[in-house]
């Protein structure tokens, strides 16, 4: 048995008609009340299930179909004709979904727990590099979600990515705080959530208007836009940074050379000027003459 839900005759009769002609048993259903109602009567081996309905719309039937445990694993296909890549995504199985919400989760607490190591073995030099694998990451998403678990695997890998600067870049604000502005490390501990929860407003911001005017899809291309920009920026600064290591490098070594300049500068032998006179010892006719 097959059940519609659909709230349009004509397409519900044809339907109907066309299934039944194929010599599969069918039923239709205009309101969601009476399809439950049949539901509770008789369980049926497939439902064609409508979005856009009067009482309750079809993305709600499909929650409550799979939050009984009864008809929890009751096959449902979707007759819409909304086509959206976010209608499409909104229409996914809640199991489904909450597995790969939980997997993004881990994904983004391993990337913490990796950022203390990043810091400490690579440092600044890590921001330019992170940042840019980044940016293909998203901008590949575009490409790689279609394509099931090459795009798992995609989104995974975003967010191993996403928090593994965090502990590089609190350790820039606090050396620049205690180098340049002492008065104001205290300050510098809140710089970092503010900046992040700034850049989270932002972010919602622009990915709101991307979706509405390009689509769900378009999302991952514009977050590597400003992965790209973090990425030069990050780059500026490394360089920046080294700059300001060589130049203090240098003064440190006019001001107090170090032992080996001092070593080798013992073992230079002296020269002998051009202007002194020679002294020899005289001859013994030069010492008659004498």
């Amino acid at each position: 048995m097959i059940y519609l839900l659909e709230d349009d005759d004509s397409i519900r009769d044809f339907v109907i008609y066309t299934l039944n002609s194929q010599g599969m048993e069918a039923r239709g259903f205009p309101l969601p009340s009476l399809f439950w109602q049949a539901v509770g009567e008789q369980l049926p081996s497939l439902v064609l299930l409508d979005i856009m309905l009067p009482e309750e719309d079809g993305l709600s039937v499909l929650k409550k179909l799979r939050a009984t445990p009864r008809t929890a694993k009751l096959p449902v296909i979707m007759l819409t004709a909304k086509s959206t890549e976010y209608d499409k995504v909104v229409g996914l199985d809640g199991g489904a979904v909450s597995v790969v919400l939980l997997l993004f989760g881990a994904a983004c607490v391993a990337s913490n727990l990796l950022s203390g190591w990043v810091a400490g073995r690579f440092g600044m030099r890590a921001m330019p590099v992170t940042f840019a694998v980044h940016a293909a990451l998203l901008a590949l998403l575009a490409v790689t979600v279609p394509m099931g678990v090459v795009g798992l695997a995609d989104i995974l890998a975003v967010g191993v990515l996403m928090y593994v600067m965090n502990s590089t870049v609190q350790m820039l604000f606090q050396n620049v705080s205690r180098t340049d502005y002492p008065s104001a490390v205290t300050f510098s501990a809140s710089l970092h959530p503010m900046s992040f929860n700034a850049g989270i407003a932002l972010g919602s911001l622009v990915g709101g208007m991307v979706v509405n005017t390009a689509g769900l899809m378009a999302t991952g291309p514009v977050g590597a836009l400003f992965a790209l920009a973090a990425a030069g920026m990050a780059l500026a600064l490394v360089h920046m940074e080294n700059r300001k290591v060589a130049s203090a490098a240098v003064a440190c070594e006019a001001e107090w050379p170090s032992p080996n300049a001092l070593s080798r500068r013992a073992r230079r032998p002296r020269r002998r000027g051009r202007g002194r006179r020679r002294f020899r010892r005289p001859t013994r006719a030069e010492g008659r003459r004498s």
